[in-house]
């Protein structure tokens, strides 16, 4: 990974990092706690599921071959 690249990628990070405290506190404003939670897991599920499919193959190898799986 490039210098360039990386400085970029932490910029992202820190980003998300320091808008993610203003945006609760303003979520927690209009709804519960719960629903905040299941509605923050729920768009992290969404986000995660499409790399789930594409490197499946990839991750049941990587269990395999250290010969854990988990079904």
């Amino acid at each position: 990974m490039s210098h360039m690249k990386a400085n970029f990628l932490m910029l992202i990070a820190s980003l998300i990092w320091g808008t993610a405290f203003v945006s609760q506190t303003t979520g927690m404003g209009f709804i519960g706690p719960f629903t905040f939670s299941f509605a923050r897991f729920f768009l992290a599920a969404l986000t995660v599921l499409p790399w789930l499919c594409i490197l499946k193959n990839r991750i049941l190898k990587f269990f395999l071959k250290i010969k854990i799986l988990f079904i």
